[in-house]
């Protein structure tokens, strides 16, 4: 996410290899998302409380946010929220239901866009989920769904995309929710295990944080 951010607030996104590296951050939290509602599996209150806690972050970030990129879009931590409601609500739906909702987010990328991401992100934790529970059917579209999203998530792709870049973009989409979540597992079970490693609401603090402190460099070393 750094990475990214870097490559975006500094160097106007001219760096491709720090774009692909940047690219598989918002997998990797919708996967995270997906793993928090299926440990709730069951219990609404929990999932509700979660969401709520999301929103609050994402209405906490905002003005850091509109501040420091002022892209015109709500930030990410939205579309993660609203990817949770969605997850916890997919897995009860029927499949065709689901697609269907799919469908949708594909076309809404022709739609300006009001979060990042848009509506393609908040349906990407549910497929990540519902492919994690076997519902095999579902990985074409998780497939599909992770090329958009890396892709750009709206029309600009077909545009700025050089073609012989997608294939690097797939491949960083399917690394993002295979390799990566294991790799961090293993490295986890290094980590000590009698308590937190970072702080509770580190990260929390860490979304908002970075991106000021990206903002005020910007400022001293490059004047805009």
């Amino acid at each position: 996410m750094v990475v990214d951010h870097v490559n975006r607030m500094w160097l106007g996104d001219k760096i491709f290899a720090m774009t692909l590296v940047g690219r598989t951050t918002f997998p990797l939290f919708c996967y995270a998302v997906a793993v928090a509602v299926k440990k709730m599996e069951g219990n609404a209150a929990r999932l509700n409380q979660y969401i709520f806690r999301l929103l609050l972050l994402a209405l906490a970030a905002e003005p850091v946010s509109v501040l420091t990129r002022n892209e015109g879009m709500v930030n990410v931590v939205f579309t993660l929220a609203c990817g949770a409601l969605f997850a916890g609500l997919a897995r009860r739906m029927k499949d065709g239901h689901v697609m269907l909702c799919y469908l949708l987010a594909v076309i809404s990328m022709f739609l300006p866009q009001t979060m990042e991401f848009g509506l393609l992100g908040a349906a990407l934790p549910s497929a990540i989920l519902l492919v994690m529970e076997n519902r095999l059917r579902f990985l074409p579209w998780l497939i599909a769904l992770l090329t958009i999203v890396n892709l750009g998530g709206s029309t600009e792709l077909f545009d700025h995309v050089a073609p012989a870049a997608v294939a690097e973009v797939l491949l960083v989409s399917l690394l993002s929710v295979t390799l990566l979540p294991g790799l961090t597992l293993r490295i986890g079970q290094d980590l000590p295990q009698d308590g937190r490693f970072l702080p509770k609401y580190f990260f929390h603090a860490f979304y908002p944080g970075h991106l000021f402190v990206l903002w005020i460099a910007k400022l001293i070393f490059f004047g805009s």
